[in-house]
């Protein structure tokens, strides 16, 4: 126990129980950052800015008093990092802000596909999609004429719930009668 507190006493010690956190954190970000780059690659890239700001943030003192430990003596060296510092974290927050509000949108888009109306929600709220009963007519159905991708598509609707089992059901068997 004694080892510990003098470990956690030192230099190195005390960097990793402030910093630790902070790098656990961006390392969270940065692999988050990398798993939904295909689906989310603005706000992917966003966070992963924001992430390595943060680990710089966080990096910046420790690495000036390994190279210079006396660096707290002078006035000039000590202002750059500290201004350093408060920039990189200010940055970091910001492109945090920007990453978590970049892939919203702030009107409803509508969509035609597999002969139903639909509506995505706005993330910002709103109700459920509107469903319409009548289909529109036959040339705005799908834009191609493969049943394969119009089933598909009917089924996505269909285990989003935006088609109930009895509209699932009329329009797939509309469609294989078609083929």
């Amino acid at each position: 126990m004694e080892i510990l507190a003098s470990w956690l006493d030192s230099p190195l010690g005390r960097f990793l129980v402030y910093s630790a956190p902070y790098l656990v954190v961006s390392g969270v970000g940065i692999l988050l950052a990398v798993i939904h780059w295909q689906r989310h690659s603005k706000a992917s890239l966003l966070l992963l800015f924001a992430c390595l700001l943060m680990m710089v943030c966080v990096l910046v003192y420790p690495v000036v008093n390994l190279i210079d430990p006396d660096w707290f003596q002078g006035l000039g060296l000590r202002t750059i990092v500290l201004l350093l510092q408060s920039v990189s974290g200010i940055a970091s927050t910001g492109l945090f802000i920007a990453a978590s509000l970049s892939q919203r949108s702030s009107e409803t888009e509508l969509t035609l596909t597999a002969g139903v109306q639909t509506s995505q929600r706005s993330l910002y709220g709103g109700g459920p999609p509107p469903i319409v009963s009548s289909p529109p007519p036959a040339q705005a159905l799908s834009p191609s004429d493969d049943p394969k991708a119009r089933l598909r598509n009917l089924e996505d609707l269909h285990n989003d719930g935006l088609l109930t089992d009895a509209e699932y059901q009329a329009k797939r068997e509309e469609i294989l009668g078609e083929v």
